[in-house]
């Protein structure tokens, strides 16, 4: 029992003991007893009250610890299925350019084959003594015909060729459709365990959710911001100053109420804390994970027209785009001409901004985990990424892992 619950237990007996002698009412003891238990109930409903609210605060700590792992094996097995899909569309695009070539060899053959045999056919139409009463023109006619009936072993050959040409198209045919089947299989696992991977999303959220007036709030700053800011980093820096005076004007209602509740005698009702803490990328580089799977196509630093502040990844239209780490979401919408942008605080000055984007899965102020699928990339099939340290970009192959291949 807590030291100060034993205090009152103490007192409330100090006091019995005192004025055990009477045996008639008194009135003002049974007012201080009555005050006394009313203090100790008071007190001990804090302590169940407190270990309450611990119990709660530990269990979602190891429930987030346990979607953190879960998200990061689904990250890892949609990283997987997709290297799958990557390989066997390479493999596809071969098997349909053999088809291709098995193809044209036929043609080719049947063609060589169809023309000699129709000279062989007219010359040997001519009786031999018939052509003796030729002129010397039909002499070699006659030497041709002696020719391409010594080739007939030959032209044999190109038929039995002719023949594996038609079995090899058969055989190429064939697997290009099982290609196909298995391309659709390895899309239909990556569209399932992207599913699962958004389910876990949507657990997380439950858990994670802030309150509705924070997030309405959050939200409608950021798009006044947005709607006025010139460029990235104008926005990251209106976005931080609002956060700032946002939190400034809480720390100050708390004051305030915190001396209200003084004055009055009672407490305030504890504040939720935040989920999980930013602590920052400075201990993640060369771990963070990136964003879509593809080739980076636009470097940091590159461009013939403008300097390149983030890296452009070349990737499949409709691909899944996930989290690079732990974060909360500052911005998620449209800004000047980039379309789509999502703007991710992860701490210690670190933001990701992410654009080319045809849909986005998440919301401003709401809670993310690394690998958690946040939206999907354009029809155009280049999805950009910029990470910044205190509103300068930097290069962000730094911290991914593709980085350091």
């Amino acid at each position: 029992m807590n030291a100060h619950v034993r205090f009152v237990g103490l007192v409330l007996a100090g006091l019995t003991a005192l004025w055990a002698p009477a045996n008639a009412v008194d009135p003002e003891r049974a007012a201080v007893e009555q005050q006394l238990r009313a203090a100790q109930r008071a007190l001990s409903e804090t302590e169940a009250n407190k270990a309450q609210k611990s119990e709660a605060a530990s269990a979602l700590s190891t429930e987030v610890a346990a979607l953190q792992s879960a998200v990061r094996s689904a990250a890892q097995d949609l990283r997987s299925h997709e290297a799958d899909i990557v390989r066997r569309t390479i493999e596809l695009s071969e098997l349909e350019q053999r088809h291709a070539s098995a193809l044209t060899e036929w043609n080719l053959r049947r063609a060589q084959v169809g023309n000699s045999l129709s000279a062989l056919v007219r010359l040997t139409s001519v009786p031999a003594s018939a052509t003796m009463l030729q002129d010397a023109a039909a002499i070699d006619r006659l030497r041709s015909a002696f020719l391409l009936r010594a080739l007939l072993p030959r032209l044999q050959n190109r038929a039995d060729l002719l023949r594996q040409d038609i079995a090899n198209i058969r055989n190429a045919s064939e697997a290009v459709s099982a290609g196909q089947a298995a391309l659709v299989q390895a899309k239909a696992k990556l569209e399932r365990r992207l599913e699962e991977a958004e389910q876990l999303a949507n657990r997380k959220n439950l858990l994670l959710a802030a309150r509705e007036d924070e997030i309405v709030q959050i939200t409608a700053v950021a798009n006044r911001q947005a709607k006025s800011a010139q460029d990235i980093r104008e926005l990251l820096v209106r976005l931080d100053d609002s956060r700032k005076a946002r939190l400034a004007t809480v720390a100050a209602e708390k004051q305030r109420r915190a001396a209200i509740s003084a004055r009055a005698g009672t407490s305030l009702p504890e504040e939720p804390e935040a989920p999980f803490a930013l602590v920052g990328l400075d201990k993640k580089q060369g771990g963070l994970l990136l964003p879509v799977s593809g080739k980076v196509d636009r470097r940091f630093g590159e461009g013939n027209d403008a300097f390149s502040h983030g890296i452009s990844i070349a990737t499949n239209a409709d691909a899944p785009v996930l989290a690079p780490a732990d974060g909360r979401v500052r911005y998620a919408g449209e800004f000047q001409n980039y379309g789509l942008v999502l703007i991710i605080d992860h701490g210690g000055g670190f933001h990701s901004v992410i654009t080319g984007l045809s849909r986005t899965n998440v919301v401003t102020g709401q809670w993310i985990l690394a690998g958690e699928p946040l939206a999907r990339v354009a029809a155009h099939g280049s999805l950009y990424v910029e990470i910044r340290r205190n509103g300068r970009p930097v290069d962000p192959l730094q911290w991914f892992t593709v980085g350091r291949s």
